[in-house]
């Protein structure tokens, strides 16, 4: 039985003889996908049977009467949509344009292993005349460089949702699709005739994944034509054992691919080259095979993608035509249109490699990089340099492209943030309340998060503990946008645990959103960091009730604090730096305010400015404790809290006015465990900790 939606799970598909049956990906989903299909859309069956007819009836007479004649050099315009979460998925340009270097290789027969052909099949070996070009035009007419890129986890699904994200029309360009799961697979299409409708016009395309997207990057040579096999399906190709996605049954000598040159095969998925398994000797080296040895395509499979090109079935027609290779872009010259690039960080300290990367396009032959400091960089081989600044400061990054005609400057103001390793002091205590425009303008702090999104900003009347504090407008930002407030550098050499105390408001809207506030630690300025805390908006995140209205804490009520503490000595040491990182997945406003960072050693002698000392005894204590406080002159609004070794708040102890004199307060046991505790005494501007071990 043909099977006419074709979902290849695919192996990987050599480009030389690997004598392995392992599949690094699962196996088949094919029917479960086509049976869900048509689970959903009963009505399809009829349809897609109507349309394999008529493409098949097209090309036998494509066959009989106009392949001998055509000798056309079809063009194809492609995009690539890279779907990601910002990791490994989030495949380079240089990955992209090496697939789409080989699938042009493969389709005009100039793949260097044609020669190990085996003699039986060596004339058969067809150039197929199809080239494939990223587009330099989108479909409104604006310059690009063929590859989007759309930061979702849907990558991990790789399905219709993911989909939808971000397609092109698909009578103007072959849609390509990387993510981090395409469904279980290497990769998967449609052939033309199930997508011939309205169901096709928003799934139609290729899904491939990213390990399987050239040979390079997160790909290898042995993996490097999974496209060249997923195009042969999306121009009506099949197995060579037919349209299922299950090779080495006996039952698939009962079933043809419609191509006559090549013979009927069971499917092999290792390179036995001798193979006879339907009475003939196997072209176990065709594209459409399993067998990791794949090298070619046959003069009748030529036939046949070539007929599905010039059928009106699934707009395959219309890709080609001249005028659209000219809305497309692909038929001009390199177009220079766009300037930009990134780094590998914009924080760090002095004597650090930054790495640049250019993202211009298209094709720039000259570059010329000022990094703000005095150093110029002008050369054609500077697309990605490396620079290192040797004084702390915000510098601001110029970075201009030419192709010899064109000529474009873009310029990123205080794009990097340079500071010495030991730049802010400890105990570091962070109230905002000094800041007067911006919240880098002391070197402190870095802001940065996606293009055009809201970052961390000043805000106003609306501190805990004084009028300022931090604030994202997450109500103004996109789904999935990210943003991160980055601290300079400190020394925790000599310490023996550092303690991160903050405090946030946050709601989340109506319908619950799963928000994510992430801390981060570093002990190198910066260039590689580790996740420590999470707060999510299913969970400990949201600091009152939801609302659809822009959330604006009007108490310390709706606020809520935690202290982290880092026991890990691989931390002790100079070049500490702590980051707040906010995603969003669709809720309301974010403040973060009263930062304290300090070593245990700090928080054992810095005092408040109202106290002339601080103790608990006995300490360790395996009954009741005192806390002893000795104050030089009265606090309004002074807290005392108990807290875990985990940073969590377990009880306020007391709150309200504290008058000049000794006090003491005691600290009952009642039901806590063995173990560290923290005694945090406030103000009402800053706090300290005091260890608290008990001992029963």
């Amino acid at each position: 039985m043909i099977r006419l939606l074709i979902l290849s799970i695919l192996i990987s598909l050599s480009s030389s003889f690997v004598s392995i049956n392992a599949q690094d990906v699962p196996k088949c989903r094919t029917y479960d996908a086509i049976d869900m299909l048509l689970l959903q859309y009963p009505h399809l069956r009829e349809q897609m049977e109507h349309n394999e007819t008529e493409l098949d009836e097209f090309t036998a007479d494509y066959a009989a009467n106009r392949a001998g004649g055509d000798d056309e050099i079809y063009l194809i315009p492609v995009v690539f949509h890279v779907i990601h979460e910002g990791g490994v998925e989030n495949i380079s340009d240089d990955q992209v344009y090496d697939a789409m270097r080989i699938l042009n290789r493969d389709f005009r027969l100039e793949n260097e292993d044609l020669a190990d052909v085996v003699e039986e099949f060596s004339d058969l070996p067809a150039d197929i005349k199809i080239e494939f070009k990223l587009a330099q035009r989108d479909p409104n007419g604006n310059c690009t460089n063929g590859i989007v890129r759309i930061e979702s986890e849907l990558t991990n699904e790789g399905g219709s949702d993911m989909k939808s994200l971000s397609i092109w029309p698909r009578d103007s360009y072959l849609n390509v699709w990387v993510c981090a799961d395409a469904g279980g697979a290497a990769g998967y299409t449609y052939v033309p005739s199930s997508v011939n409708g309205n169901f096709g016009l928003s799934n139609d395309g290729i899904v491939l994944l990213h390990t399987y997207t050239g040979s390079i990057g997160t790909s290898s040579e042995n993996r490097s034509r999974t496209l060249t096999h997923e195009v042969g399906h999306w121009i009506n190709l099949r197995h060579l054992w037919g349209g299922t996605n299950q090779p080495a049954l006996a039952e698939n000598c009962d079933v043809d691919d419609g191509v006559a040159d090549t013979p009927n095969s069971v499917g092999w998925t290792s390179c036995a080259l001798s193979g006879e398994s339907c009475g003939s000797l196997d072209n176990v080296q065709n594209y459409m095979e399993y067998s990791y040895c794949s090298k070619m395509f046959t003069q009748g499979q030529k036939v046949r993608m070539r007929a599905s090109l010039n059928s009106n079935i699934a707009d395959r027609f219309e890709l080609w035509q001249e005028d659209n290779l000219a809305a497309t872009g692909i038929l001009e010259e390199s177009i220079l249109c766009f300037a930009d690039f990134t780094s590998d960080k914009q924080s760090t300290c002095t004597g650090s490699e930054i790495a640049f990367e250019d993202l211009s396009f298209n094709e720039p032959s000259e570059w010329t990089w000022d990094f703000g400091d005095g150093t110029v960089l002008i050369g054609q081989d500077l697309s990605n340099p490396i620079h290192s600044y040797s004084e702390a400061g915000n510098y601001t990054v110029t970075l201009t492209v030419t192709d010899g005609e064109e000529t474009i400057t873009v310029e990123k103001d205080g794009f990097v943030s340079i500071s010495a390793s030991d730049f802010i002091a400890t105990p570091f205590e962070e109230s905002f309340e000094n800041l007067e425009n911006e919240v880098n303008e002391e070197l402190k702090w870095v802001a940065q998060g996606d293009e055009g999104t809201e970052n961390w900003k000043l805000y106003d009347n609306t501190g805990y503990s004084g009028e300022q504090c931090v604030r994202i407008r997450n109500n103004a930002n996109l789904i999935d946008d990210e943003d991160d407030l980055i601290s300079s550098s400190m020394d925790f050499t000599g310490a023996n645990e550092i303690v991160i105390s903050y405090k946030w408001a946050f709601v989340t809207k109506n319908e619950a959103t799963d928000d994510r506030l992430r801390i981060y630690i570093s002990n190198d300025c910066g260039n590689t960091w580790q996740q420590k805390k999470i707060h999510r908006g299913f969970t400990d995140l949201p600091t009152a009730e939801a609302s659809n209205f822009q959330f604006v804490p009007d108490s310390q009520d709706e606020w809520s604090e935690y202290a982290l503490i880092i026991d890990n000595e691989e931390f002790f040491g100079p070049s500490f730096k702590v980051r707040f990182n906010f995603t969003n997945y669709g809720g309301n406003n974010l403040y973060l305010d009263d930062i304290n960072i300090s070593s245990a050693n700090d928080l054992s002698t810095a005092e408040l400015s109202a106290f002339s000392s601080s103790s608990i005894f006995p300490n360790p204590s395996n009954g009741s404790a005192t806390l002893a406080l000795s104050l030089i002159q009265t606090i309004e609004s002074g807290r005392i809290s108990l807290w875990d070794s985990q940073g969590k708040m377990i009880k306020n102890i007391y709150s309200g006015s504290l008058s000049q004199g000794n006090r003491q307060f005691q600290l009952d046991h009642g039901d806590l465990s063995e173990g560290l505790y923290f005694i945090r005494i406030e103000d009402g501007q800053q706090g300290i900790l005091k260890k608290w071990i008990i001992s029963k």
